[in-house]
């Protein structure tokens, strides 16, 4: 059955069973039929339509396009088996499961026991000859030793049918097709299906065929239940005539005769099922197809198993690939070296906790009497801070250029987080504007704490407090201004809070004190030496301790 599966920004991944005639509508808005939380995505970003034969994917004109195997979309285009699709920090692949036919259902059929074989798995690993007490074939006479040899030899050529066909790296795409082929060359069923339990313990079919590909396929929910927490294989030879199915209507309907259900179980636990019917009265399965049937789902599980394994590694390693990309594009973002300022001295630090992260710091030089410095900090860490962090930091030159005074600026900054940002997503931020002339400093301080310090050359430290609520909190937010100067040896301090929340391995807080003691004994020295004192004592203090936050810092400092 055609189906998507959904790789998100965060790495987590996720299926969607694509159902006849459905339109799947995907973005970040609640309304979409597949919601994808990523900020690089338009609330309505791409469709997939359906058609007389098949899927159609097209942009809904988005802002920052839909890839279609690596090229933009310009027009609509027709899915096919392993196509990827990329939408921002999200990738999407279409599966059609191998040779996927018609719709598979689950009903509610009753179980009994009553004219069905139960086989439990170690019993096809050691071969046995009889079948478990009550089963048909226990009441039957041993078989003549030449149609046991038969059956001994059969069910090995399967098996070394399969441990040849299926050998290799294969995609899943590739593997679960040859499976269905073995499973039909070696029982000839009318239908079969292959299910594999996702993550979350759904069950979801792969792969299915059929002899009639229009006919909806309704398969027992007992017994898929039964195989899976009770690793047997079950056998009901006769599903006309079983009690179990006389109040079953859709069995009926179907004209089911003979029905199999055997666990996919890689030697450590079971990851799926096989199912197979037969509608021909002259054709019904036996306990040997069973065996045969078990035995060729155990080499199948090992061999998808190892295909997840080697998708799941190639997948890391472009997660791997695309991270380091990140990293080094957010790198390009920050400061590449601090300004030239007659009479002021620089500097600036950012450590991620992960390759990407959410803290930003910035300076830009409005005109000679006006420099901005900023310093924000997003809530949360990885990928998803980090690409908030690089709308915020679009956002902010976007609005500087324009000279607006600071209330004006981070009121603009506060509503365009509130508007892109996620309801668990806010930013801390500091803004500062220095007249290097004047001397004069204008600060507006958005919920960031801790709060940067004003060290003075004559001793003594002034906090910057002056301010409001986080970015995104509440649009339309009116943000007061705080007013100072700098006397020459005067130097301000601003962090992240992943510098205060620094712990040891006795889980102890760095703190503001530690901190503010640190630079007051800096005085009179440059930023370089302060920051390089801050990073030796938060180095000293953490011991091998892990870094639990981003960690970011700035420093201005007036010489003359």
């Amino acid at each position: 059955m055609p189906h998507i599966i959904i790789i998100g920004s965060d790495g987590k991944r996720s299926s969607h069973e694509m159902k006849s005639g459905e339109a799947i509508s995907i973005g970040r808005s609640s309304r979409n039929s597949m919601i994808l939380a990523d900020l690089s995505l338009s609330r309505h970003h791409a469709e997939i339509l359906p058609d007389s034969d098949g899927w159609i994917l097209q942009d809904a004109g988005s802002r920052n396009g839909t890839f279609l195997n690596g090229h933009r979309l310009q027009a609509p285009e027709r899915l096919k088996a392993g196509d990827r699709i990329d939408l921002g920090g999200c990738h999407l692949e279409y599966r059609e499961g191998g040779e996927s036919t018609g719709r598979v259902v689950f009903s509610d059929q009753p179980m009994a026991s009553e004219g069905t074989i139960f086989l439990p798995l170690n019993d096809v690993m050691t071969m046995p000859e009889a079948m478990v007490p009550g089963t048909t074939r226990a009441a039957k006479s041993a078989p003549a030793p030449a149609e046991d040899m038969r059956a001994r030899i059969r069910r090995l050529e399967v098996v070394e049918k399969a441990n040849l066909e299926l050998l290799g790296h294969e995609s899943m795409d590739h593997l679960l097709p040859k499976v269905l082929d073995l499973v039909n060359k070696a029982v000839k069923p009318d239908r079969t299906a292959l299910f594999l339990q996702e993550a979350d313990g759904s069950l979801i079919c792969r792969a299915s065929r059929s002899d009639r590909p229009t006919q909806e396929l309704s398969i027992s929910r007992t017994i898929a239940n039964t195989v899976l927490e009770q690793r047997v294989a079950i056998l009901t030879s006769d599903a006309q005539v079983d009690s179990r199915f006389k109040e079953g209507a859709s069995i009926m309907a179907q004209g089911i005769h003979s029905v199999m259900a055997v666990p996919l179980w890689n030697n450590k636990k079971v990851i799926g099922l096989i199912y197979a019917d037969s509608r021909v009265a002259s054709g019904l399965f036996a306990d040997e197809d069973l065996r045969v049937l078990t035995a060729l789902a155990n080499i199948a599980a090992i061999q998808i198993e190892n295909a997840r394994l080697f998708e799941d590694q190639v997948e890391k390693r472009r997660m791997d690939q695309e991270a380091e990309a990140a990293a080094d594009i957010q790198k390009r973002l920050l400061p590449q070296r601090p300004p030239e300022v007659p009479g002021y001295e620089f500097a600036g630090l950012n450590i991620p906790c992960y390759e990407v992260g959410g803290d930003y710091y910035d300076y830009y030089g409005i005109d000679e009497e006006r420099y901005a410095l900023v310093l924000a900090d997003v809530a949360g860490k990885g990928m998803g801070a980090a690409m908030l962090m690089s709308n915020l930091q679009a956002a902010f030159h976007a609005r500087v250029e324009m000279g607006p005074v600071p209330q004006e600026l981070v009121s603009h900054l506060n509503n365009t987080v509130a508007r892109v940002a996620p309801r668990n997503r806010y930013v801390t931020l500091f803004y500062l504007e220095l007249n290097p002339k004047k001397h004069q400093v204008l600060f507006v301080n958005a919920g960031h704490a801790p709060e940067p310090m004003l060290v003075r050359a004559a001793g003594g430290v002034q906090r910057l407090q002056a301010g409001g609520v986080p970015l995104g909190i509440i649009e339309g937010f009116e943000y007061p201004v705080g007013e100072t100067e700098m006397q020459p040896g005067d130097f301000v301090f601003i962090c992240s809070d992943g510098v205060t929340e620094t712990v040891n391995k006795q889980e102890d807080e760095f703190g503001e004190g530690r901190l503010e003691e640190i630079l007051i004994g800096q005085i009179g020295h440059s930023p370089a030496e302060i920051r390089a004192a801050v990073q030796e004592g938060l180095a000293t203090f953490a011991g091998d301790a892990l870094q639990p936050d981003d960690l970011t810092l700035m420093i201005v400092r007036r010489t003359t």
